[in-house]
């Protein structure tokens, strides 16, 4: 299992997310910065193996930004419901 780290305290707002997940996880460069766009180069990425995303600070990733937050857990929900097995899990720290 990949296992990548997340720095929550890094995310304030959509696009800090976006470059955040893009450069942890080296998404394209033509990555269309929402979650669509997210939900494809995970699926992609953890098509040979799972990945593991620790996020740190979660509690207060939360708190600040919390429709991202939901929205981290519905997507990753997804792009485990394209494959015949679970792709990804995420740890919050």
């Amino acid at each position: 299992m990949k296992n990548i780290v997340i720095r929550g305290s890094e995310i304030v707002d959509w696009t800090s997310f976006h470059d955040v997940f893009s450069a942890s996880l080296g998404f394209p460069d033509f990555y269309g910065k929402n979650m669509n766009a997210w939900i494809d180069c995970l699926t992609d990425l953890s098509d040979d193996e799972s990945l593991l995303i620790q996020t740190t600070d979660s509690c207060e990733f939360k708190k600040r930004c919390p429709e991202i937050f939901d929205a981290l857990i519905e997507c990753s929900q997804l792009v485990n419901q394209r494959s015949q097995r679970p792709l990804l899990a995420i740890a919050f720290c």
